[in-house]
């Protein structure tokens, strides 16, 4: 039983009396031209002879002037759903009915109609004229019943989440996710695929803000029920993307397991940060990004001094004694805290102190100090540091080759959360 129909009006009141006695709506809105207009008396007539009642609390005509033009009709539909709306009749409550007028009315009908949740009705029947050909013989009508073709493909919908995903919109991608699970009468499988997308774009979003164990327990749930959702229905066009989501969620579990659970930092950890800082290059977030890379190159150096020959835990708390005796006093004075005694030292002294004791990225800095002085001076004088000039794009970019040429990965690929996109197949339908 639905609450509200809209139906196209034709020659014949047969198969909409079928309709309307079988949804028995309280509120109908017809679309009917001049020549049809008269059958709506019949309509109503042959719905009291069968109910024995009359169903429809209200009604509204909406006439068609030009029953060829769609663009016409299509207008003249929306109307019907403005209509209802007045009513208060949300879309999951309606059924659209597109068996009777010409083909431009019913075709701009369902135009109309596509992008809600509401059902669609269409009026067939057991016998014809013309062999089979021609118009339902009245007493043989037939209601058939479907969801929204919409629910099916969604079209705009889920190219608008998978643009928003495979721009690192994740947030976006989550909410129209969400907006479209929120739909009545959503195709089941759609609804399946889109409860493991919804997983995903919380997974992914917290990758991209650095919560990392919360992006590990989602994309865990996401890449199961992708893999069930891949292998019950030999549904191979997805067999790439879960490749990728696998592929995403072991490069997590390895981060896990170097940082001993995201505690302490790990090289991993610095291509995760570059990799980060390159999405929001592409997002043409520089100062962002410079700030990413700057966090990536400080992180590096706290990376090498855990490493032989210093074993040193933190640069925030120095001992004195791992200190050469040529620096040991001017770090003291320059970098010991007043309030705690800590030696903590900042980007360059903790390079300095790797070049002095031997370590190979301490050189690599000495080596390169010049041309990186030159980009993390711009960042300092960045809105995000310590100035109010806005990082531009050259600048971000040359901050990123120095940094890969530094750490030897200019053509290593660090992260595989920049290749996972939504396939195509999920843009066009399952």
């Amino acid at each position: 039983m639905a609450k509200g129909l809209i139906a196209t009006v034709g020659g014949t009141p047969q198969p909409l009396i079928a309709t309307i006695v079988e949804h028995k709506p309280e509120f109908v809105c017809f679309l009917c031209s001049q020549e049809s207009v008269e059958k709506i008396k019949e309509i109503k007539d042959g719905i009291a002879n069968q109910l024995g009642e009359q169903c429809i609390q209200q009604d509204h005509k909406v006439l068609v002037e030009d029953y060829n033009d769609v663009v016409h009709c299509y207008e003249k539909a929306q109307e019907c759903f403005r209509k209802l709306k007045d009513w208060g009749i949300n879309p999951e409550e309606i059924v659209v009915d597109y068996t009777g007028g010409t083909k431009s009315m019913s075709v701009a009908l369902g135009l109309a109609a596509v992008r809600f949740g509401c059902m669609f009705s269409y009026v067939g029947g057991s016998k014809r004229t013309k062999e089979g050909l021609g118009i339902v013989i009245d007493g043989t009508e037939q209601v058939y019943t479907s969801i929204n073709p919409w629910s099916l493909f969604a079209v705009e919908e889920k190219r608008r989440i998978a643009e928003a995903f495979n721009s690192y919109q994740f947030i976006a991608a989550l909410e129209a996710t969400r907006n479209l699970l929120a739909r009545p009468n959503l195709d089941p499988t759609l609804r399946q695929f889109l409860q493991i997308v919804e997983l995903l774009c919380e997974g992914y979003s917290a990758w991209d803000r650095f919560e990392h164990q919360k992006a590990t327990e989602s994309l865990k749930k996401a890449a199961s029920q992708l893999e069930s959702y891949v292998e019950l229905d030999s549904r191979e066009s997805y067999r790439s993307f879960l490749k990728d989501v696998k592929s995403n969620l072991e490069w997590l579990q390895r981060l896990q397991r170097q940082t001993h659970g995201f505690k302490h930092p790990a090289r991993s950890q610095v291509f995760d940060l570059i990799a980060n800082a390159k999405r929001r290059i592409d997002e043409g977030k520089y100062d962002d990004a410079v700030a990413r890379l700057y966090r990536a190159l400080e992180m590096e150096g706290q990376v090498c001094l855990r490493e032989d020959p210093l074993r040193i835990e933190s640069a925030s708390d120095v001992p004195e004694a791992k200190l050469p005796e040529d620096l040991r006093d001017e770090f003291k004075r320059k970098y010991r805290e007043e309030q705690t005694g800590k030696i903590k030292l900042p980007l360059y002294a903790v390079f300095r102190l790797l070049e002095r004791a031997g370590h190979p990225r301490g050189k690599r800095f000495q080596e390169m100090e010049k041309e990186l002085k030159k980009i993390l001076s711009a960042r300092n004088h960045s809105i995000l540091a310590h100035g109010t000039a806005p990082i531009q794009k050259d600048t971000c970019e040359e901050f990123l080759r120095l940094i890969s040429v530094f750490l030897g990965t200019l053509q290593r690929k660090t992260s595989c959360l920049q290749k996972c996109p939504l396939s195509r197949e999920f843009q066009t339908g399952l």
